[in-house]
């Protein structure tokens, strides 16, 4: 978005877009509190992901949660309808315990290995568009599909999420790069204009190029408050409303809901994963840590990030930056990535997906690396040392999450 921005200037449209397309995805009671609230006054900012994991863990059982088993019966060659049908069938007593999966003609003792199995099943179907309440988008992402009201399939999709967290000793993941905007409306947090730039990001360029459009020229595309194919109304009688220099920011707000899915039934989804798990002890996790317990912590291969990386730095700052990288964790990277790209998971086949780092000679060396998720990119100061790289490096990642927690 930073090349189109400059065409705006003298004008307030994109600053009170930001804010005026926000919106609150789903309102479910509890409400999620702050950490202090939930985990008592002892809670400190300072736990480590690891930390948060065994605490989280600690309150689920003191809940009850997992304390005994229940079986989902599965037919032979079921398809991803027939699980979806088959787990809202189980009342919310059932989903508080621990799921196991029973197949026909199957002796397999489902310890953990058998529900994994479905969840990974689960991931192929999604990626190969065999769930159509879930859209891969042009970031290689997977969010709503908002032409796919389907409050059945969000309330079982969100109990699937609900059994990951609850399970996750287990690592019972879901392995596809589910957007970080789920996670945003899994946590009770409101959507708005950023939640487009990191999932559809072609499509928040049209809307600032709409904008930046010379009012006169406005009129001359005949546009009315619908979208898609079919034309679906925006608004009441939506087919006879043009969009003119005057409207256009609310036709704009519109679309922006309409892409996010306000019109859908988030609210299921959220259900689903209260269902399987206490949402209002999520609010220790962040965004970013909520996707790794999900998603899984995926394994990143070094060789793979490096044949996508560009770097446009001097030689130095190249052998700092590598050598940077090469020291973190596979937390620590997926932590990176998010930085970078708004996810912790890279595209698994993907042609055109690149990550830019450059140096900004321009910034001051106090400041932290400053990141552009629209463009996968990175921007460095002309820092002095390797030392001082890696300790703003870290406090970037670190600063991330906890501006994710509310906490800073």
């Amino acid at each position: 978005m930073k090349k189109i921005k400059h065409f705006i200037q003298g004008t307030d449209y994109l600053s009170t877009l930001k804010t005026a397309a926000r919106f609150q995805p789903a309102q479910v009671t509890p409400v999620l509190m702050k950490p202090e609230l939930v985990y008592g006054s002892s809670y400190q900012t300072s736990l480590t992901f690891l930390e948060r994991v065994a605490l989280f863990q600690t309150e689920c059982s003191h809940q009850g949660v997992g304390k005994s088993s229940t079986t989902l019966y599965l037919p032979t060659d079921y398809t991803l309808n027939d699980l979806f049908l088959h787990l809202n069938e189980l009342t919310t007593k059932q989903m508080r315990k621990k799921l196991r999966i029973k197949l026909p003609n199957s002796e397999a003792l489902d310890i953990s290995g058998v529900l994994r199995g479905v969840m990974t099943f689960v991931a192929r179907q999604i990626e190969e568009g065999q769930c159509n309440i879930l859209q891969k988008t042009d970031n290689e992402q997977y969010y709503f599909n908002p032409t796919q009201n389907n409050p059945s399939h969000m309330r079982a999709f969100g109990r699937l999420i609900g059994v990951c967290l609850a399970r996750v000793e287990d690592k019972v993941n879901i392995p596809i790069n589910i957007s970080l905007s789920i996670f945003k409306i899994i946590l009770g947090q409101a959507l708005d204009f950023s939640d487009i730039e990191l999932v559809f990001p072609t499509i928040s360029e049209s809307f600032v190029k709409l904008l930046a459009l010379d009012p006169e020229l406005i009129e001359d595309l005949t546009m009315s408050f619908t979208v898609g194919a079919d034309n679906r109304e925006l608004i009441t009688n939506g087919n006879n409303v043009l969009v003119t220099r005057y409207n256009r920011r609310t036709y704009v707000e519109y679309l922006i809901k309409y892409y996010l899915g306000k019109h859908l039934p988030l609210k299921e989804f959220v259900l689903g994963i209260q269902d399987a798990c206490p949402r209002e002890l999520l609010c220790i996790f962040s965004t970013v840590l909520l996707q790794i317990l999900v998603c899984g912590e995926q394994h990143i291969d070094l060789g793979h990030l490096q044949a996508i990386t560009i770097l446009k730095l001097p030689a130095t700052e190249t052998e700092w930056f590598w050598k940077f990288v090469k020291s973190l964790s596979q937390t620590q990277l997926q932590l990176f990535l998010a930085f970078v790209t708004g996810s912790s998971v890279l595209p698994v086949a993907s042609n055109t997906f690149r990550i830019t780092v450059q140096k900004v000679k321009s910034a001051s060396t106090n400041s932290l690396p400053i990141s552009h998720t629209c463009f996968n990119s990175l921007d460095l100061p002309a820092y002095t040392s390797y030392e001082e790289f890696e300790r703003k490096m870290l406090l970037a990642i670190e600063w991330t999450s906890a501006k994710d927690y509310g906490l800073v």
